[in-house]
């Protein structure tokens, strides 16, 4: 479902005047509907009255790693992947840095 067509879909669940609970519930009815993760309203409805579960601030896959052992495994690879583009021209130092930050942080996401 294209962008305009979800907005479109939407868009009578979350028009008019209602108090704000109303409006979350309206909204994350719709937002199931629209989707197409519910097949019908009420369905949608008992999903979006269950409780939220509460997310987990920097888990990634189920793991979670601190900031300084995340930027020295990134630096490693930064300095590996230098070392193997920059030769000897120190003018495409900046480039040769912008490759490699791509390379370490998309790599694994392709």
């Amino acid at each position: 479902m294209k962008r305009e067509e979800y907005t479109k879909c939407l868009r009578p669940y979350i028009t008019g005047s209602m108090p704000m609970k109303e409006r979350r519930l309206r909204f994350c009815i719709g937002a199931k509907l629209c989707s197409r993760k519910s097949k019908s309203e009420r369905e949608a409805r008992e999903i979006c009255s269950r409780p939220k579960e509460p997310k987990t601030k920097g888990a990634k896959a189920g793991k979670q790693k601190s900031c300084e052992a995340e930027m020295l495994e990134l630096v490693t690879c930064i300095m590996d992947k230098i070392d193997s583009k920059l030769a000897s021209n120190i003018n495409s130092l900046g480039r040769a840095i912008a490759d490699a930050m791509i390379e370490c942080r998309c790599q694994s996401e392709d």
